[in-house]
């Protein structure tokens, strides 16, 4: 059979796959959900679907995105299908097939949820101070049914609340901690002791059942008189988990329950009183005090709760004075330049702001909620009660605000000065970033380069929801990454372009051209209206790119190899047998990856140190060719965080996933068991144990 194109060739087993896929998709979805939520409440509905819906999200995240970003659009899959067929030799009919049904699926199912959230009734502050609880709000976290200010004045509500019960029993305990220390003739090692307890046996851990959890309290000094027997119970220990993730349940945080605690705090308790909801926050703060003690010397310092509101009036205040002297340093000399060199000199600084707003840090949390002072201040002031460290979040906070006031400030110069509210890049032709992207989504062969797509369209939308961050930035940050991409995206493509035979070489590049060719004569349409030109620049760089390698092949083509191989031949060259590797692809990273290592082993238990070593791992992790090591790698942490962990480690590596772990025969289980891939699928869970200890691990590296 003659075929005029590579889609051609694989057009008949593709259609077959979709097909298949997608009517599987269609009869799962009936009897699955659409038949289990029939006799359902609409309460369970909406939990069923949205559960099911966050497990499905997971599963496709896990697959191949070439198939899965564009799963219902039949041509867009067969170009990619094909082209990955063609080039990498590769058969991934399995992985299409798994992609368009859980696509199809999750797809289904995301139409059903929004039916199911269409149903909410609306809830408000109001009915909030009334008493009457809203299961979607207070037990899913689910908020869209609430306004934008019922829910603020809800979370207002909340964190003064949660703060007073948190403040006054965290005196108490702290007074019976002193009261220990008395006693001591060693208090810093009693305090060192204690911290070192806290760490290694309740923070962080993961805890079988509450009595075992309740063991271990009843050893902290400072919880002598503890109901203990009351805490025996399931929600002990559902509430220490959300603890140690970082999560504030606030759906306890009710009038009704609040109005319970008041009552025992009327009658002023003298141990340990509230329910384990707030109680592992209040034990936390005693051990942030200890680290204050132990920093400072002073054991027996008066306990008072600091004034937070005040503090965050400060801090603004400070800011504003900074602001406007960084405002007046940029300026300088300003008022002398030409209209000209006013405009370049306005553009440099907001390029500066820019990039100075790029930055990592803690203060882009705040610059998020800077539009809505009531906000910005609820958040400062739960961060700096939830911890020992005032100074960075003053800091933090400072940084912020200075950006946000520099940055209102050089733009409004520039609209007095141009009549314009946003800028137009000096000299400089924007791109057009959604032909960019086609491009880009087209090329790659490698996930991670495909993934990295997702990634920047995700931090755009991240950016256009913060209100105060400009459009010009915005897209200026999106024209970078996007430009980046493009280019590596083109080696990517010669690399795999140069393991390919000639045919399929040149099959591929003459449907690319051909493609290509189509797109200019479509642009030549919107000439006059979009673009002064009818032809982007990225498609004419991705052309001259795939004509220079078109002019090579032919290139080639002319050359009669038949000299050099008969010299080859005669000189009786033995060619050695191919090595066989394989590597995980460490990338270059700016921290020691067995820095790394030693860190999650010494505050999580991750290796079995008896049978492992950091070491170990690393020079596994490492290795150019793992198939030459006689090193076992033996895990002591639960599946579920190696998982997590997995996952966070997957952008430093070329070949990191699950399945290559499982491949590569290396790794066993806290049980000794090899480790399989689909050992890391099944226990994948967004909020493993310890999960807030993981992510400050990964932050520092």
């Amino acid at each position: 059979m003659q075929y005029n194109t590579i889609e051609g060739v694989f057009e008949e087993k593709f259609y077959t796959i979709f097909n298949q896929a997608t009517q599987k998709a269609e009869h799962d979805f009936n009897v699955n959900y659409l038949h289990k939520i029939k006799n359902k409440t609409q309460f369970e509905q909406f939990k069923f679907v949205s559960e099911k819906h966050e497990l499905l999200d997971e599963k496709v995240d896990d697959l191949n995105p070439f198939y899965t970003e564009d799963y219902e659009n039949s041509d867009s899959l067969l170009k990619a299908f094909a082209a990955r067929s063609f080039i990498l030799r590769i058969d991934e009919s399995e992985m299409l097939w798994d992609s368009i049904y859980y696509g199809a699926l999750k797809s289904k199912l995301a139409r059903l949820l929004f039916d199911v959230k269409d149903k909410i009734p609306p809830y408000t502050y109001q009915e909030f101070l009334n008493g009457k609880n809203c299961p979607y709000f207070l037990e899913l976290d689910y908020l869209y049914h609430i306004s934008k200010e019922d829910y603020y004045a809800i979370k207002r509500w909340q964190v003064d609340k949660f703060i007073e019960v948190i403040a006054f029993e965290t005196q108490i305990l702290i007074k019976l901690l002193q009261k220990e220390l008395e006693a001591e003739l060693r208090p810093q090692d009693y305090l060192n002791q204690l911290k070192h307890f806290y760490e290694t046996k309740i923070e962080g851990q993961l805890f079988e059942d509450p009595k075992h959890l309740i063991s271990k309290l009843e050893q902290l000094p400072f919880l002598k008189g503890c109901n203990f027997g009351a805490l025996v119970n399931p929600h002990a220990l559902s509430d220490f988990n959300k603890f140690s993730e970082d999560i504030v349940y606030w759906g306890k945080i009710t009038p009704s329950n609040i109005k319970h605690i008041k009552v025992l705090m009327q009658h002023k308790p003298t141990a340990a009183f509230s329910p384990t909801y707030t109680l592992f926050y209040s034990i936390n703060k005693v051990m942030l005090w200890v680290d204050d003690a132990l920093t400072s010397g002073n054991f027996f310092q008066s306990i008072d709760k600091p004034d937070l509101e005040n503090l965050f009036t400060n801090t603004r205040q400070k800011a504003q004075q900074s602001a406007s002297k960084k405002i007046k340093q940029l300026s300088k000399g300003y008022s002398r330049l030409s209209g000209t060199d006013k405009k370049q000199h306005l553009y440099d600084n907001l390029e500066e702001l820019r990039h100075e707003l790029n930055e990592e840090g803690q203060f882009q949390n705040y610059y998020q909620v800077i539009r809505d002072e009531l906000v910005l201040k609820d958040a400062f002031i739960i961060n700096v009660f939830m911890s020992n460290q005032i100074n960075n979040h003053v800091q933090q906070l400072t940084k912020a605000l200075v950006i946000q006031e520099c940055i209102e400030h050089f733009w409004s110069t520039w609209n007095e000065l141009t009549g314009k509210v946003q800028i137009s890049m000096i000299d400089k032709r924007t791109h057009d970033l959604w032909e960019a992207m086609k491009l880009v989504k087209e090329m790659p062969f490698d996930f991670f380069l495909y993934r990295r797509v997702r990634e920047i369209l995700d931090k755009t939308m991240l950016s256009f929801e913060m209100f105060r961050i400009p459009m010009d930035f915005i897209i200026r940050n999106t024209e970078e990454a996007m430009r980046d991409l493009f280019f590596d995206c083109i080696e990517n493509l010669s690399t795999h372009l140069s393991k390919s035979p000639i045919p399929h070489k040149d099959a591929y590049i003459s449907a690319k051209l051909n493609d290509l060719r189509i797109r200019q004569i479509e642009l030549k349409r919107y000439q006059g209206k979009f673009n002064e030109k009818s032809e982007d620049s990225y498609t004419r760089i991705f052309q001259d790119y795939l004509e220079t390698q078109k002019q090579y092949i032919n290139d080639v083509r002319n050359i009669d190899f038949t000299p050099i191989l008969n010299s080859i031949s005669s000189a009786q060259v033995k060619q050695l047998p191919e090595k066989k590797t394989f590597t995980f692809g460490l990338r270059p990273t700016p921290k020691s990856l067995l820095s790394l290592i030693e860190s999650l082993s010494f505050q999580l238990n991750f290796l079995n140190t008896d049978l492992s070593t950091a070491h170990d791992l690393y020079n596994v992790l490492s290795a150019k060719n793992t198939l030459e090591l006689d090193i076992e790698i033996h895990f002591a942490c639960y599946t579920n965080q190696l998982a997590y962990i997995i996952d966070k480690l997957k952008p430093y590596f070329k070949n990191l996933s699950p399945t290559t772990i499982g491949h590569s025969g290396l790794f066993y289980t806290n049980r000794g068991n090899p480790l399989k891939a689909q050992n890391l699928y099944s226990n994948k869970v967004s909020n493993p144990a310890s999960k807030a200890k993981i992510d400050n691990i990964f932050k520092d590296f």
